[in-house]
């Protein structure tokens, strides 16, 4: 993540009072961490990166 990007809830925040709605969204990078020295499998991934996809909501011709 870089300094100063928006989080996620913010894009979609901004997105939204622009007249944009989320189509599609999907999780590109996530990775467990360890703790102890060991990985659990059962535990959450912690996401990284998203894929978000926006379509406008009213779309005058």
């Amino acid at each position: 993540m870089q300094l100063g990007q928006p989080l996620y809830y913010q894009i979609e925040e901004f997105s939204n009072r622009q007249g944009f709605e989320i189509f599609d969204s999907s999780r590109l990078v996530g990775w467990k961490h360890k703790y102890l020295g060991e990985i659990e499998l059962s535990d959450k991934t912690q996401y990284i990166g998203y894929e978000m996809q926006f379509i406008k909501k009213d779309v005058h011709e």
